[in-house]
């Protein structure tokens, strides 16, 4: 059956995709059919929007309304990926962590990373500020095989697709414990380890960077042993 399943609500009226496997039925609705509720959801910092007053319509093809429910409640959640890399992070825990008084204690469990060091979406703690970071513990490293044993931190700011290295961890060392801002630890980095500015050093993978031909083995060597050794 050709029906139309419809979400209204803050002055939008998505349509949904329905998707039908194995007798089962599927909705999903896309970022450029309601530009406004998706900017408002992807731009914020915790990437999810919980919407009231939401009234669900099913129509036939001619726009026959079949049905039409009460008001419903209904949370939006943009998926953010993470992925951990010193080389990657296999099986390691990804924690909410908070700056109490100058030192970092973990807060929120949020879930582990998978066999390939990589978390395909998660959802932020309802108690995350722009003040928190990002840390991964425990797992072991995919291409030596041993153990991690170390803490990766990142600082949270509103990109969907994370990164958490040794870079990230360093921006978290000068934030927490040399009182720098976010932009101010990523100059300092900018200058050590002469990376472009125009790099975003939450999203800068080392690894990566190389096989894109943007920087030389040697470079990344420095920017991966040296935060390493403090």
């Amino acid at each position: 059956e050709n029906y139309k399943i419809h979400l209204k609500f803050n002055s939008e009226d998505l349509i949904l995709d329905t998707i039908v496997e194995n007798n089962s039925y599927y909705f999903s609705f896309f970022v450029s059919k309601s530009t406004n509720i998706f900017s408002e959801v992807a731009n914020s910092l915790l990437k999810k929007g919980v919407y009231n007053d939401v009234i669900l319509e099913i129509k036939d093809e001619n726009d026959n309304l079949l049905l039409k429910s009460d008001k419903l409640l209904i949370k939006i959640i943009y998926s953010i990926s993470v992925t951990s890399t010193d080389g990657l992070i296999a099986n390691g825990e990804i924690n909410l962590f908070k700056n109490i008084n100058g030192e970092l204690q973990k807060n929120n469990f949020i879930r582990n990373t998978n066999n390939v060091g990589e978390i395909d979406s998660f959802e932020y703690p309802d108690n995350t500020d722009m003040n928190d970071f990002l840390g991964i513990t425990g797992g072991f490293d995919i291409a030596t095989q041993k153990d991690n044993n170390i803490i990766l931190y990142t600082p949270i700011t509103n990109t969907p697709n994370i990164y958490i290295t040794n870079i990230t961890t360093l921006l978290t060392y000068l934030i927490v414990y040399d009182s720098f801002d976010l932009e101010g630890a990523k100059n300092k980095l900018y200058t050590i380890f002469n990376i472009s500015n125009n790099e975003n050093l939450i999203t800068y993978d080392p690894l990566k960077s190389i096989q894109e031909g943007k920087e030389n083995s040697e470079n990344v060597y420095k920017q991966i042993t040296m935060p390493s050794l403090i």
